[in-house]
C-alpha cells in the first residue's frame, strides 16, 4: 500500500502570493494562517495563529493565484507535507530546525479561494421554479 502525508489548511493569506520564475522553472510561495479560539478553565477566551507555509508547482494553480489571490483572501489549500529543515545562524554557529511545508504540485493538491457570497447572491428556495417534474 502507498501512502502520503496529505494536509487540507483553510485560513487566510498572510501577505501577497510571492511568485518567482528561474530559467525553465516556476513556483510560488504562500503563507496561509489558521486561527484557533478556545476558551481556558478560568473562562477567558485564548486565540492563538498558526502559520503554514506552502509551495506550489503546479503552472495551472500558479497563474490561477496570481489573478484570483491577494493579502487576506480566504483559502482552500490541499497537498502533501514535507519537512525541511531551516538553517539558523546563531551565535555558536549554524542550527538546524526541522520545519514542515505544504506542497501543492501538478500531482497531488490543489488552492481554492473560499469566496464568500454577497447578500444578492444569497436566494430563497422559495424562488426556485420546483415544478421541473
Amino acid at each position: 500500500m502507498r501512502t502520503r502525508s496529505e494536509a487540507t489548511v483553510v485560513g487566510y493569506l498572510a501577505k501577497d502570493p510571492q511568485i518567482i520564475e528561474k530559467e525553465n522553472a516556476k513556483f510560488a510561495n504562500l503563507v496561509v494562517g489558521t486561527n484557533e479560539t478556545f476558551t481556558k478553565k478560568n473562562g477567558e477566551k485564548e486565540s492563538h495563529v498558526t502559520w503554514h507555509d506552502v509551495a506550489i508547482y503546479s503552472d495551472f494553480v500558479i497563474n490561477n493565484i496570481a489573478v484570483n489571490l491577494k493579502k487576506g483572501s480566504a483559502v482552500s489549500v490541499l497537498g502533501t507535507i514535507k519537512q525541511y529543515d531551516k538553517i539558523v545562524q546563531t551565535v555558536d554557529g549554524e542550527k538546524r530546525i526541522p520545519m514542515n511545508k505544504i506542497v501543492v504540485s501538478s500531482y497531488f493538491g490543489d488552492v481554492f479561494e473560499i469566496v464568500k457570497p454577497s447578500k444578492k447572491e444569497i436566494f430563497d428556495t422559495n424562488d426556485l421554479d420546483m415544478d421541473v417534474f
